[in-house]
């Protein structure tokens, strides 16, 4: 299998193996024969690719060269990666089908966060503004916000069933999260040390709103639950 999940990252702070500049265009990719995340200088050098030994390789990363993290088996299947900032550091998030979710630090290559949810088939993460993680997986067909901020090893969570679940983004603009799947997308809100669990909107709530807007209701749920 080749690489998939490109995600155009512009102007990545990455540490670099030249003295050349950080451009935009540059491209974040998962390599499935590999087992590895890398950074590569611009889309168009992508579409030229051959092997890993050839690819214009910025940043490489791969859970197999973190053994405390497990990869024999849940890292298997890598099938997203995408770069984040938040308090003026960036992250590596990448998510593999064998199970394994991470977040790193891409200053110092350390582990900011991991889990492995199992055979739950894990397709996306999002780094949240608090520093928790949420993680979205088809197979365990679920939506959970994990209290990453809490440790590097912290499983505490909240759940949302969503079926099919295969993608999670942060919209800034809105504070909100978004979450696809199969049949609906939640809205969810929490505290750092406290996740929470967003029930679906009952259809009463969407009529007295008057628009096509998903409410949200949102009850504490214990950590771990779900």
């Amino acid at each position: 299998m080749g690489l998939v999940g490109l995600a155009v990252a512009l102007g990545l702070g990455l540490p670099t193996t030249s003295a050349a500049p950080v451009r935009p265009g540059w491209a974040v990719v998962v390599d499935q024969e590999s087992r590895s995340v890398f950074v590569l200088q611009s889309a168009e050098e992508l579409m030229a690719y051959r092997r890993p030994d050839r690819l214009p390789v910025v940043w490489s990363w791969s859970a197999d060269r973190a053994p405390d993290l497990a990869p024999a088996h849940s890292w298997s299947m890598p099938d997203e990666a995408k770069s984040r900032v938040r308090n003026g550091r960036r992250y590596l998030l990448t998510a593999a089908s064998g199970g394994l979710v991470a977040a790193v630090d891409t200053a110092t290559g350390r582990t900011y966060w991991a889990a492995d949810t199992g055979g739950a088939n894990p397709h996306s993460l999002e780094l949240l503004p608090d520093g928790n993680v949420a993680v979205a997986a088809s197979e365990g067909g679920w939506v959970r916000l994990y209290a990453a901020s809490q440790g590097p090893r912290n499983t505490a969570h909240a759940a949302y069933p969503l079926p099919g679940a295969h993608g999670v983004h942060w919209d800034a603009r809105t504070r909100q999260l978004w979450a696809v799947g199969t049949t609906r997308s939640p809205r969810s809100g929490w505290t750092a040390r406290r996740p929470r669990r967003c029930s679906p909107p009952s259809a009463a709530s969407r009529c007295r709103s008057g628009t096509g807007t998903t409410s949200r209701r949102c009850s504490p749920r214990r950590a771990g639950s779900g």
